[in-house]
C-alpha cells in the first residue's frame, strides 16, 4: 500500500473554490481502481492547510491516476489556488 500526502496552504479568499474542485477530484479519484481511499482534511489549528490524504494498492494505480483526465484538470486548479504545495509518498513497512 502506498499513503500520499498532499498539503496545502489556501488563503481563505480561495478555500471555498479550493474545497468545490478539491470535491470533484476526491469523488472521481474513489471510483479508480486501485484506489483504497482518498480524503481532503482541513488543519484544526490553521484552517488554511488542506491535506489529501489518499491510499493506493500500487504505484501503478497511482500513475494511472496522474494520467486521467480528471486528475489533470483539477490539479491544475488547485495548484493555482493553493499558496504552497507539499507531497509526499510513502511506502508502509510494518
Amino acid at each position: 500500500m502506498i499513503k500520499i500526502t498532499a498539503k496545502a496552504n489556501v488563503k481563505e479568499e480561495n478555500r471555498a473554490l479550493y474545497l468545490e474542485v478539491a470535491s470533484i477530484l476526491a469523488k472521481a479519484s474513489r471510483k479508480e481502481e486501485g484506489n483504497i481511499s482518498y480524503g481532503l482534511f482541513q488543519g484544526t489549528k490553521n484552517p488554511s492547510t488542506l491535506t489529501f490524504i489518499e491510499e493506493w494498492e500500487s504505484f501503478e494505480a497511482i500513475k494511472i491516476h496522474e494520467e486521467s483526465e480528471h486528475f489533470k484538470v483539477n490539479i491544475e486548479k488547485l495548484i493555482e489556488l493553493a499558496e504552497s504545495v507539499d507531497i509526499n509518498l510513502y511506502n508502509q513497512v510494518i
